[in-house]
């Protein structure tokens, strides 16, 4: 194309005359190019942490947006350049405005991309799987609580798919090809998915879920029950439990203010209404880290914790897998046992009525109190199956029942309080409630199930006694001391004695009569920790009597 044809086109295009100087004009300044990229880069500034991840995580590409950004820039300084460049126009990037509109429509289909990532949340996939993993570990790894309280909120859709994704994992295959010495394929999606279950157990970060996104929480332990065989998850699902316990704000102690909107206990029920999940790998009772509380147990802790493991206890009767040795029941009451003994020793220098109004005493009373329930709801139970019972040969580990369960546990409860070097009266307060619910009122007939914990828990208590009173073994605590300031001196007589209580106490009573005076001569100091403080020894006549607060005495002669 000559020079004067392309003139002509360029007249035609431009309206003006042809041979005339042709102005050019420019829709955008190089100031204004300066303030569109200072908003720019403030709107950059004020992206949140969150929207960072979303980007993060829905994958774009910096280097794409770099491009397009830089193409941009130089187009607008084209278009604001050319007006002063003494010139032909050359068709179509001869004019500003070709400029200017290219750089407008590429920023403005790239900036409705972002936006609308920004306002979507990204969900975990294998497309993403890294980039998902980078985005979360960048903000958990900050520890901004409240940058993790909407973390929390955010990951919740990605929670199922998460899990999927864990859930192809073989563990029966991997361990199959491991003995025939061959290797398991495990593709990178997998391995991200479970570091990123890892990554989500950071202490904060499940602070975050069980205190300020509940549905994330509720996502993690349905997906968690719909794989109660599998031990994926695990730590996450140990440190949700104990942020649950550990922050008075959790929805696990919150939840119960909704109960007005007919939302009963909703994440209790979720985490300990299924035997099957809490007698599982995850086991939900014992992931309360009581010993870590930096301000000691408090009484709401105990009071949710005994709440809980009574609706595991229903649970367990629900399912009526009653052949199956309940290991969480168990391994909740040890917990309960340890944490009584942990309390005592902050008792010891305490007056009485210290000793009443402390913390420590209140969540001893408390445990003796849950207890009680598990020993109620048992009792109230029907249609419970018949165990063998041998009394000399029981062996609790052979025992499938609930009962010796129970009776174990109200043992050890009973067996931590006899440790205390506290007035006799306070120790048998906690004691009386749970000793009168297994072995009932001295004119009433207990029911089956009473009578079934209540052998077992002789068994224990026998054993036990005759420790105590063993002057080669001398073992302490001495339960003696406990057992005679419940029921003192006195022997049960009349229409008491088929009774196992009375059996088993007027043996006790037997025992003590045959060997306590050998006992004290040989060793006073501790034939003194067998009785109670209220309970004085006389050497001369051989005899022990016991006074009550309320100044009653009886004796017991020793033989």
């Amino acid at each position: 194309m000559d020079q004067e044809t392309y003139s002509l086109w360029a007249s035609i295009i431009s309206g003006k005359p042809f041979g005339a100087t042709m102005q050019i004009n420019s829709y955008f300044s190089l100031g204004q190019l300066v303030a569109v990229v200072a908003l720019i880069i403030a709107f950059i500034q004020l992206i949140k942490p969150i929207i960072n991840f979303r980007l993060k995580a829905w994958r774009i590409n910096t280097k794409r947006l770099i491009v397009i950004v830089s193409f941009s820039i130089i187009s607008v300084f084209i278009a604001a350049i050319l007006p002063f460049v003494p010139h032909i126009p050359l068709p179509v990037i001869g004019y500003p405005i070709f400029w200017e509109a290219s750089s407008a429509v590429l920023l403005v289909l790239y900036a409705t991309v972002i936006i609308t990532k920004m306002l979507k949340t990204p969900i975990f996939n294998k497309k993403n799987a890294q980039s998902y993993f980078e985005g979360c570990y960048d903000l958990i790894a900050k520890g901004n609580q409240e940058i993790l309280n909407e973390l929390a909120n955010e990951v919740r859709p990605s929670i199922e798919p998460l899990f999927d994704e864990c859930g192809k994992f073989n563990p029966d295959l991997a361990r199959q090809a491991e003995k025939q010495g061959d290797e398991y394929d495990v593709s990178i999606d997998i391995r991200i998915g479970y570091t990123l279950l890892d990554l989500f157990s950071d202490k904060l970060f499940c602070k975050a879920i069980i205190t300020r996104a509940p549905k994330t929480a509720f996502a993690i332990f349905d997906s968690l029950k719909k794989r109660p065989t599998r031990k994926m998850g695990y730590s996450l699902s140990q440190e949700l439990i104990n942020q649950a316990f550990v922050n008075e704000d959790s929805i696990l102690i919150r939840e119960e203010k909704y109960s007005g909107l007919g939302i009963f206990k909703h994440f209790m029920l979720t985490v300990y209404g299924d035997w099957d999940f809490v007698n599982g790998l995850h086991g939900p009772l014992s992931a309360w880290r009581y010993y870590r509380n930096d301000n000691g147990v408090q009484q709401w802790q105990i009071k949710k914790y005994c709440e809980c493991l009574a609706v595991s206890l229903d649970s367990y009767f629900n399912s009526k897998d009653y052949w199956q040795k309940p290991f969480a029941i168990r391994g909740a009451l040890d917990h309960l046992s340890h944490i009584v003994l942990s309390q005592v020793a902050n008792l010891e220098d305490l007056d009485e009525k210290e000793l009443y109004d402390s913390r420590e005493y209140k969540v001893i009373s408390n445990i003796g109190e849950g207890i009680k329930e598990l020993i109620d709801r048992v009792c109230r139970q029907k249609n419970m199956p018949s165990y063998d019972f041998d009394v000399k040969n029981y062996d609790l580990h052979e025992d499938p029942s609930i009962y010796g369960v129970i009776a174990q546990g109200a043992f050890e409860y009973l067996q931590m309080i006899a440790s205390w070097k506290i007035p006799d009266w306070p120790m048998r307060h906690c004691a009386i409630d749970i000793w009168m619910k297994i072995f009932g009122v001295k004119s009433g007939t207990p029911s089956s199930q009473q009578n079934e914990i209540a052998k077992r828990l002789i068994v224990f208590l026998k054993k036990n006694v005759d420790d105590n009173l063993d002057s080669n073994k001398k073992w302490y605590p001495a339960i003696t001391r406990l057992l005679i300031s419940l029921n003192g001196f006195f022997y049960f007589d009349g229409h008491e004695d088929d009774r196992l209580e009375s059996i088993f106490y007027n043996g006790l009573l037997d025992s003590i009569k045959q060997k306590y005076t050998a006992l004290h001569d040989e060793d006073p100091e501790y034939a003194e920790k067998l009785i109670p403080y209220n309970v004085v020894y006389d050497k001369d006549n051989k005899t022990l009597e016991f006074s009550t607060p309320m100044r009653n005495k009886h004796t017991l002669h020793l033989n």
